[in-house]
């Protein structure tokens, strides 16, 4: 399946391809809209020529024009005549594509739900898992057609619809992070929910190359907290140090035995519940981290002074 705009050097592209595989050309669908707008006039006509293209009939999108002889209208003719095989029924792949996102989350739900009938639960009390129809399924904005971005990021132009015609709103960036400012933008996704709307950006980021060859690995674990490697590029083991602050997860620990005796105690759990426990735990998880972070820190510098080019 090969997707491009009406530009001839994309389908030249695809025309490289082995003649013996065969390939579906389609024609992107807000490029084919995009065209269709350029033709103005009636906006009764434009939508019945859009019911026509979404279901790939073309004949039936070109006698929406018999009655109103125009250049412009002649050029989205011809158009239509260079692409016609191009264009295809968009609203079957639509729907298609929405069948296997809902297919996907039943597929879930189902596996969650014959993992809580056969016992694999947290706990032994676990209620049955829940089908969740809010999946989180956004359009994407598309860079340049529907979304554009100023140099600065301080203010992104959303194509919306006023009720008579597709217009630029300006929307200013409330916030951004580093990554948006060295990235490369691409397509975001407009993320909507009850009480606001957002824009979750995408960003093609190219990672840092380091001088040295040497890096410092660090493995997460379930047994041990961390194990912190200096490997060379033929493999060869630096040092090693296995991390773990047993004593200090057993007070963890103690304190999350505490909260869960105290939650059985009641039925419901009131602002401010087990208080204290909870604050002595997140304080005990803040240090280990602390400690964890600066043992890794400390590995390469515990390193020979030829070997101090590392970076993490």
């Amino acid at each position: 399946m090969c997707l491009g705009d009406g530009h001839d050097g994309i389908w030249n592209l695809f025309a490289q391809l082995d003649s013996q595989v065969q390939r579906l050309e389609i024609l992107d669908w807000y490029h084919l809209i995009e065209n269709l707008g350029n033709v103005g006039g009636s906006h009764q006509r434009l939508d019945a020529v859009e019911a026509c293209l979404c279901q790939g009939d073309v004949e039936g999108a070109i006698k929406q024009f018999d009655d109103w002889p125009h250049e412009r209208v002649d050029r989205f003719i011809a158009y239509l005549a260079k692409h016609r095989r191009r264009i295809v029924n968009y609203a079957y792949y639509l729907r298609r594509a929405a069948i296997e996102f809902v297919k996907g989350q039943t597929s879930s739900y189902l596996t969650r739900y014959r993992d809580w009938q056969a016992g694999i639960r947290n706990r032994r009390d676990a209620k049955p898992p829940v089908f969740n129809v809010d999946a989180g399924c956004y359009p994407a904005l598309y860079k340049g057609q529907l979304v554009k971005f100023d140099n600065d990021l301080l203010v992104a132009c959303i194509k919306v619809w006023n009720g008579s015609d597709w217009v630029w709103a300006e929307v200013p960036i409330a916030s951004k992070r580093k990554r948006h400012l060295t990235g490369a933008i691409k397509s975001p996704y407009l993320v909507i929910s009850e009480k606001h709307c957002h824009l979750a950006v995408p960003f093609s980021i190219i990672p840092p190359t380091w001088k040295s060859d040497v890096v410092c690995a660090v493995d997460v674990g379930i047994n041990t907290l961390a194990t912190a490697s200096i490997v060379c590029p033929d493999g060869t083991l630096l040092a090693r140090k296995f991390i773990h602050p047993a004593s200090d997860i057993d007070r963890r620990d103690k304190q999350a035995n505490i909260i869960r005796q105290k939650a059985r105690k009641t039925k419901t759990l009131h602002r401010g519940f087990a208080k204290t426990p909870y604050r002595k735990a997140k304080g005990i998880n803040a240090n280990i981290a602390q400690q964890v972070s600066r043992q890794i820190i400390n590995l390469p510098w515990s390193m020979e002074p030829a070997r101090l080019s590392l970076k993490i």
